[in-house]
């Protein structure tokens, strides 16, 4: 009985987990962690966050990805101000398996999509001066490079994440620790 219910399990993990043939689908919750660089991010280091990325397997090695996600920067108190931040970016990327060629579970991956920022600034100095608080949201063209390793359906992506904000540019790098689960 254990010898069954051990095939059976291999039997389920390969249909549900295995390699991803062209036309699958695929879901990675993930949780994401960030750290800025930058004039941009002068108030705003680290940030933790978690989202999803959606994939599709478009030819041999070639997956075409959509993802969502919600970061919170934590932000600096500095002569009585406060300052805190969020991110919502939108993407779709594609990743490219190199495994293969590196002997190892290894893709290539890169995107574009548009970030929701919310930024704000609150004062709470003994001496106001009217200043109270100050708040900006803007959605603003962004992008993404970088790798990807897996081990089994554990998925560890480093990353550069660019969101071009008018007059700066936020610069920052997401590692991103997600679960691939097949469809």
């Amino acid at each position: 009985m254990k010898k069954f219910l051990a095939v059976l399990l291999v039997l389920i993990s390969s249909a549900l987990f295995g390699a991803e043939a062209v036309g699958s689908m695929s879901i990675t919750p993930k949780v994401e962690f960030a750290y800025g660089l930058g004039d941009a991010h002068e108030y705003f280091n680290p940030g933790i966050g978690g989202g999803a990325d959606f994939g599709y397997t478009v030819m041999d090695k070639l997956t075409i990805e959509g993802g969502l996600s919600f970061m919170y920067w934590i932000g600096d108190e500095e002569g009585g101000w406060e300052y805190s931040m969020w991110m919502m970016p939108i993407t779709a990327g594609v990743r490219y398996d190199l495994s293969e060629s590196t002997g190892m579970d290894f893709s290539v991956i890169g995107g574009l999509g548009f970030t929701y920022t919310s930024i704000e600034y609150d004062y709470s100095g003994e001496a106001s001066w009217g200043l109270g608080s100050y708040s900006a949201d803007d959605t603003d063209l962004s992008m993404y490079a970088g790798v990807e390793f897996g081990f089994s359906n554990i998925v560890v992506r480093p990353k550069f994440n660019f969101v071009f904000w008018s007059g700066d540019t936020s610069k920052s790098i997401w590692i991103d620790l997600g679960y691939r689960i097949g469809l």
